[in-house]
């Protein structure tokens, strides 16, 4: 009988919540500057299922990778690799596209305006509740 020839499969090594944390901030910097997955592949060369994998964090992107992705989302990679603050909603089922787009739009308010925004919030969120 012959032995199987297979060689068994890597043992991944390394952070895989960062890996997943870089892809969220990348995803949201891809929304911020109105990109498909499939745009910034061609952008990249690379199919839109690697950038789905970039964005999942299931497959690691090099440095040179992460310049040219940089450019093309006009961010720096302070900000994908999280070194510089930025909205970071994960929870079980993923990333909240909604969520960020409304803090980020919330932020860019003066602080005067923040606070009536929130009781607004508030008050529509009560009534959810109560019906």
């Amino acid at each position: 009988m012959a032995k199987s020839t297979k060689k068994p499969l890597p043992v991944r090594r390394g952070n895989y919540s960062e890996d997943k944390a870089i892809g969220i901030r990348i995803r949201a910097s891809r929304a911020d500057v109105k990109l498909s997955q499939n745009e910034l592949g061609e952008i990249l060369g690379v199919s839109f299922q690697q950038i789905q994998k970039y964005e999942r964090g299931t497959n690691r992107i090099s440095g040179s990778r992460i310049l040219v992705m940089c450019r093309a989302l006009k961010t720096d990679p302070n900000t994908l690799l999280g070194w510089m603050e930025r909205p970071n909603t994960l929870d079980g089922a993923g990333f909240d596209l909604e969520a960020y787009r409304l803090s980020r739009d919330l932020s860019r308010l003066p602080d005067r305006v923040k606070k009536n925004m929130r009781t607004l919030i508030r008050s529509i969120l009560q009534e959810t509740i109560e019906n």
